[in-house]
């Protein structure tokens, strides 16, 4: 007897969120709006899976979701913030800059502990180190208690050996 190969949790996330974008919406949802409501929901869609691909280190396709967000929501900070972490992630500084420029131009208020974390590491892979040290600085009096404190205090660790 053949073994029957069964999708993984992200094959199967990835299917469900698929079958949402392209339109098979419960019939709630079809009722409950025009066209505005459909980009909300294909939006909210997007964010969740790209946040679960995220979340499960498949930063390509996270990269992949967060560009369309963009594209449907391009004042929308917290995509881009999120974009520009898993450019980060995949080593494509350059983009990442970009993202986390846009970021800082769309957010209400740009004291964003997440952001500045990014833009941290960021300064840090740029061998900029000074701003590195003041942005992970600035991270921990925005979120005393942020939730990768321990990230950001070996960062300014690393950084501080390397400069002195």
């Amino acid at each position: 007897m053949q073994a029957v190969d069964q999708p993984d949790d992200n094959q199967l996330m990835q299917q469900f969120f698929t079958q949402q974008l392209s339109g098979s919406r419960p019939p709630t949802e079809q009722l409950a709006g025009g066209q505005d409501n459909s980009i909300l929901m294909t939006f909210h869609n997007l964010s969740k899976l790209a946040e679960f691909c995220g979340t499960k280190g498949d930063y390509d396709n996270a990269i992949q979701y967060y560009v369309k967000m963009s594209t449907l929501d391009p004042e929308n900070g917290p995509s881009w913030t999120a974009l520009g972490h898993c450019y980060l992630l995949t080593g494509d500084i350059h983009k990442s800059f970009n993202a986390y420029q846009h970021a800082l131009y769309c957010l209400e208020d740009i004291k964003d502990p997440q952001l500045w974390y990014g833009i941290g590491i960021l300064y840090e892979k740029f061998e900029s180190y000074d701003h590195a040290i003041s942005a992970l600085v600035a991270v921990l009096k925005m979120s005393p208690n942020f939730y990768q404190k321990s990230e950001v205090l070996y960062k300014l660790g690393v950084i501080l050996a390397k400069t002195n």
